[in-house]
């Protein structure tokens, strides 16, 4: 089997769920989105020294958030969004909507000049400033998707005194595990171990996430308020343009 996880995602109870595992198969880890669902580790696993399969328990895990997020990609399902990469996208919308409406408001011009041979024409011709609007989007994005400094927050979590020691990070992914010998007493206490720890950082990621975004601004109230901000914004340039073209093509009058 690949320590790369073998592509096993399926569904348990409607929810999707990925599948990875390691040391050539002996230990076997189960997740869903936000959660370790199971560790099945073979008992011969258990001969490892703790360092060792902790390592391989890490492999597990993470190999299972990987083969879960190829597999919600293949099935269509809608996907995690980056916020910081849409940001991108639409800075670089904004860039090329601007080098179009420039060319646009240039091609009017040209227009409006070649009929003033034969009509009055008014003198003010309409703009389409819309593309300043997706930088406002890639703003908002990059409040939803940052975090003070660029520093990505780190989940810890620990069960039974330090037994079995976990930290996250954003992605989600196992960045360090440590195991006592004592949590290797057998298959079921050491996965009821590993499950509990894994758990708990990435509820502890989740909610330092949430601290650090709305420490950025990203408090949803403040985002949602926004959000409606720029669709006002948006409906009320839609109608001055409107206007002003009816305005333009109204004001044109043949020369007597």
């Amino acid at each position: 089997m690949s320590e790369a996880g073998d592509r096993q995602a399926g569904r348990r109870d409607g929810e999707a769920h990925g599948v990875g595992t390691a040391d050539e198969g002996r230990v076997r880890a189960v997740v869903a989105a936000t959660r370790m669902i199971s560790l099945e580790p073979d008992p011969r696993a258990l001969r490892h020294a703790p360092e060792t399969l902790a390592e391989h328990v890490k492999t597990a895990v993470n190999a299972a958030f990987e083969d879960l997020r190829t597999a919600v990609a293949a099935d269509g399902e809608a996907p995690v969004i980056d916020p910081l990469a849409m940001a991108r996208q639409f800075r670089s919308l904004s860039d090329d909507l601007d080098h179009r409406m420039t060319a646009v408001t240039g091609s009017i011009q040209e227009s409006a000049t070649a009929l003033r041979r034969d009509a009055e024409v008014p003198g003010e011709l309409p703009t389409m400033e819309f593309g300043d609007m997706f930088g406002q989007l890639a703003d908002l994005l990059e409040i939803i998707g940052g975090v003070p400094d660029g520093e990505p927050p780190l989940g810890e979590g620990t069960v039974t005194g330090g037994w079995v020691r976990v930290t996250c990070e954003p992605g989600p992914r196992v960045v360090s595990m440590t195991v006592q010998r004592r949590a290797m007493r057998g298959t079921a206490e050491l996965a009821g171990h590993v499950v509990a720890a894994v758990n708990a950082a990435l509820e502890d990621l989740a909610e330092k996430t949430r601290e650090l975004r709305k420490e950025a601004g990203a408090d949803p109230e403040k985002i949602n308020a926004r959000i409606g901000e720029l669709r006002e914004l948006g409906v009320t340039r839609m109608e001055a343009y409107g206007q002003a073209v009816s305005g333009l093509m109204g004001g044109i009058r043949p020369y007597q």
